[in-house]
């Protein structure tokens, strides 16, 4: 099982965060740092490109695509391995914050419905379609970059795919400095992170 870690070389502590999951995560843990300078981060902000790279590993094997700003489950791996074995073909979310988590537990959720790519895997044949629908997306007209949950959802929407939301959720995302908004973000928390 392979996790990447997406983080920004040139922020101190989300890349510091990165590599506390690396060490908790192991061996099978690779960063997949954004080293743009700062001229190049004004050019095209946010971490669509970072996010890029990591889909074009993820062809070799499928992944757990993870978050710098990710606070992870205790017993991580251990859940997370078996969560794709339970549905190897499948996006899986494993961060939600969802009041349907709460009474609802684990489903199906429709494509249209997905935002946050905190925690998510993606099994080997779909990272290979959706790198290919990556570099070719091109962003809603009313936003004013390419962003990485838009970019998905209309990937599944497409494809007419359902995704996989785990409960109790696998991470959370910590309040961090977004990249993408140029100040400290508060993602809502997980209703069920155990």
């Amino acid at each position: 099982m392979r996790y990447l870690i997406r983080t920004t070389a040139w922020h101190e502590e989300r890349y510091a965060w990165a590599h506390e999951l690396q060490e908790s995560l192991g061996e099978d843990a690779v960063l997949v740092a954004d080293h743009r300078t700062e001229e190049e981060r004004k050019a095209a902000p946010g971490g669509y490109e970072n996010y890029l790279a990591a889909l074009e590993l993820a062809q070799d094997g499928g992944a757990w695509l993870i978050e710098d700003d990710a606070v992870l489950t205790s017993r991580f791996a251990e859940k997370a391995a078996w969560e794709v074995k339970r549905h190897p073909h499948v996006l899986l979310q494993g961060y939600s914050f969802a009041d349907a988590d709460l009474t609802r537990g684990e489903r199906w959720r429709p494509p249209h419905t997905f935002v946050a790519n905190v925690c998510v895997y993606i099994p080997e044949p779909m990272a290979c379609l959706l790198y290919a629908w990556a570099v070719a997306w091109e962003k809603p007209a009313d936003h004013r970059d390419k962003r990485c949950d838009p970019m998905v959802r209309a990937f599944l929407v497409a494809h007419e795919l359902d995704y996989w939301n785990i409960v109790p959720n696998l991470a959370q995302a910590r309040p961090s400095f977004s990249v993408r908004l140029g100040r400290t973000y508060a993602a809502a928390a997980s209703k069920t992170l155990e």
